[in-house]
């Protein structure tokens, strides 16, 4: 008689979600580099975080900035026309 090994199958439902969970990180991943290489406007993901409107800077205030003679840090200060 010859002898025979009783082999139970085993559960792979860790190896499957571990391989549908790296499906979709692909597929994110394909997903938003296609969206950066031919997206425009805020359809690309590095301009997603941007604003509209741009900010404006005064031009009319002037900082002027000088080293101190013993080194160290300084502010720059407001100089008035």
């Amino acid at each position: 008689m010859a002898n025979r090994r009783n082999y139970t199958q085993r559960s792979h439902k860790g190896l499957a979600a571990f391989c549908v969970a790296m499906a979709l990180v692909v597929v994110a991943v394909c997903t938003i580099g296609g969206l950066e290489l031919w997206g425009t406007g805020k359809t690309k993901p590095s301009n997603w975080g941007k604003s509209d409107t741009d900010i404006a800077v005064g031009e009319d205030v002037k900082y002027e900035t000088t080293l101190p003679q013993n080194g160290g840090m300084t502010l720059p200060e407001k100089v008035e026309d």
